[in-house]
C-alpha cells in the first residue's frame, strides 16, 4: 500500500544531467511504500505524471512483474502505465498522475461518503476488478489506500486503481498462496493460502466499509456492521455479502451491481455505462449502432474535418442531412460527385452554422466525463483525453504532419469551455502514436471561449 503524503516535506534530485531521470522537473515526494517512494514530477512539456521509485531491496522479479502487469493494463478507471527506466541501480516508473491523492486520505479529510458518491466510486472499482480478472491477474491488495483520485475538485469523482506491486497472473481456475496485502482488507481464505479472484471482492467491499464509516476495517475479530446498518440497511448488507468469510456464499463481482443498494443510489449515467464499461478502448462517440449491413450502406457517416472531435451531437446533425442528401439522389436531382461535395460541406460544418442555435447546447461543451486518459491516433490526428474538464487534438494534414494543437478546457461550474489554438514549435513533426508523449507546444495564438 502506499501512503499519501499531506505535506510535502522534501523534493528529490532531478538526476545527473543526462540521465533520463533529469528530463523530470519539480520532482516532490507524494507517497511512500514498503520498497517504494512516489513523486508528483512533470515532464519539459508540462504534463504532470507520477513517478514511482523502487529501492535496490526490492526483488528484481517482483519490479518486472509488476511493471509487466502495468504494460497490460490500459483502462479508464486503472492508473495508466508511460514508461521505465533504471537510473543508478534504482527502478524508476512512469505513471498517470491523480492529484486527488488515495481515497482512504481523502476520508480522513472528508468523512463518511454519501451513498451516491460511494456508489459512483464502487461501479468504477468494479469496473477495474472486472478487467483484471478478465486477463488472468489477481490484484492482491486492493485497500482504499490504493484507490486514487483523479480531480477531486469534480462533483463526480473518477477514480484509478494503482499499485500492481503485489499482483500476479493467476489462470481459471488456479489459485494462490502468498500471504500478502493490506490488513483489514485481506481475504480470510489469504491466510489458508489457497485463494482465486474472489479474495479481491472480499477487499473491495472492505474499501465499500471505508468510504461509508471513513475507517479501515478491523484487523481482528469479525466486522460489526451495526452502526451503518442503522444508517442505511441495504449498504451493511452489501457489506456483508461482499465480506462473506466463505468464498464459496461470497457475492460474485458481476451481481454486485444488481445488489439493492446500488440499484437504489445508481444514477442514469450509471445505468448507461454499464452498456459502456467493457474496455477503455471503447469508442468515444455513443451514437447508435446500426444493425443492418444495408442500412450502412445506405446511411454512410459523412467524412469528419480533421480538426474537429469526434462528437455524438454533431453525428446526428450529420445523419439527418445525410439522409436529405440520400433521398435527393434518389429522386434523381444530383450526381454521385454532388452528393460527395454535399458530404464535405456537411462535415466541414465545424462546431456550427448561425441556423443551428436550436442545436448549441448539444454540441458545445464536449462530454469528457468518465473518459479521463482515453487516447486515440487516427489519419486527421490525435485525441488525447487528458482529464474530465481537458482534451487535446492534435490535428494532422497531409502525411500525418501535424498542423496545429487545440486544447479544450472545461470550467463546469462557470458553465464555460475554451479552446486554444496552438502551433507547434516543429513545423515536421509527424503524428505521434497513441501512449507517445505530447507534442510541445508554443503560446495560443487564438483563445475561443463558449
Amino acid at each position: 500500500m502506499f501512503l499519501h503524503a499531506p505535506v510535502i516535506n522534501y523534493a528529490m534530485n532531478g538526476g545527473k544531467n543526462g540521465s533520463k531521470l533529469s528530463s523530470f522537473k519539480n520532482l516532490r515526494q507524494i507517497g511512500h511504500g514498503g520498497f517504494g517512494v512516489v513523486y508528483s514530477a512533470e515532464r519539459n512539456n508540462g504534463e504532470k505524471v507520477a513517478i514511482k521509485k523502487i529501492g535496490k531491496a526490492a526483488l528484481p522479479s517482483r519490479v518486472k512483474e509488476e511493471i509487466e502487469t502495468m504494460k497490460r493494463l490500459d483502462h479508464r478507471n486503472i492508473v495508466k502505465f508511460y514508461e521505465s527506466f533504471v537510473d543508478n541501480d534504482d527502478t524508476y516508473v512512469v505513471m498517470e498522475l491523480c492529484e486527488g491523492g488515495s481515497l482512504i486520505e481523502f476520508v480522513k479529510r472528508r468523512g463518511p461518503l454519501d451513498d451516491a458518491t460511494a456508489v459512483h466510486i464502487l461501479r468504477q472499482l468494479i469496473a477495474a476488478v472486472k478487467f483484471i480478472h478478465s486477463k488472468n491477474i489477481i490484484h492482491r491488495d486492493l485497500s482504499a489506500g490504493n484507490v486514487f483520485i483523479k480531480d477531486a475538485t469534480k462533483a463526480k469523482m473518477t477514480v484509478k486503481l494503482g499499485d500492481f506491486g503485489l499482483a500476479t497472473s493467476l489462470e481459471h481456475g488456479g489459485t494462490a498462496c502468498t500471504i500478502v496485502g493490506t490488513p483489514g482488507y485481506i481475504a480470510p481464505q489469504v491466510f489458508n493460502q489457497n485463494y482465486n479472484q474472489s479474495a479481491d471482492v472480499y477487499s473491495l467491499g472492505a474499501v465499500l466499509y471505508t468510504m461509508l464509516t471513513k475507517y479501515p476495517p478491523p484487523t481482528n475479530g469479525p466486522l460489526d456492521t451495526s452502526d451503518l446498518a442503522r444508517r442505511n440497511r441495504s449498504a451493511a448488507e452489501l457489506v456483508k455479502r461482499m465480506m462473506e468469510t466463505n468464498p464459496k456464499r461470497r457475492i460474485e463481482l458481476r451481481e454486485i451491481v444488481m445488489s439493492e443498494f446500488m440499484k437504489e443510489n445508481m444514477d442514469e449515467e450509471g445505468r448507461f455505462s454499464r452498456e459502456h464499461s467493457k474496455d477503455s478502448r471503447h469508442q468515444l462517440s455513443r451514437e447508435p449502432r446500426i444493425s443492418s449491413r444495408d442500412e450502412r450502406s445506405q446511411d454512410r457517416r459523412p467524412l469528419r474535418s480533421s480538426s474537429q472531435p469526434v462528437n455524438s451531437a454533431r453525428m446526428t446533425h450529420n445523419r439527418f442531412d445525410q439522409e436529405r442528401i440520400h433521398t435527393a439522389s434518389h429522386a434523381g436531382n444530383s450526381s454521385e460527385n454532388d452528393r460527395g461535395r454535399a458530404r464535405q460541406r456537411t462535415s466541414a460544418r465545424g462546431l456550427g452554422t448561425s441556423h443551428e442555435t436550436q442545436s448549441r447546447e448539444q454540441i458545445w461543451p464536449i462530454r469528457m466525463e468518465r473518459l479521463a486518459g482515453q487516447r486515440l491516433h487516427t489519419a486527421g490526428g490525435r485525441y488525447i483525453i487528458e482529464s474530465d474538464s481537458r482534451c487535446r487534438f492534435e490535428v494532422a494534414g497531409q502525411h500525418e504532419v501535424v498542423l496545429r494543437i487545440l486544447i479544450v478546457e472545461y470550467n463546469r461550474y462557470q458553465q464555460k469551455q475554451t479552446v486554444y489554438v496552438h502551433k507547434i514549435k516543429n513545423r515536421g513533426e509527424k503524428c505521434r502514436n497513441e501512449r507517445d508523449e505530447l507534442i510541445d507546444v508554443s503560446e495560443p495564438l487564438a483563445v475561443y471561449t463558449t
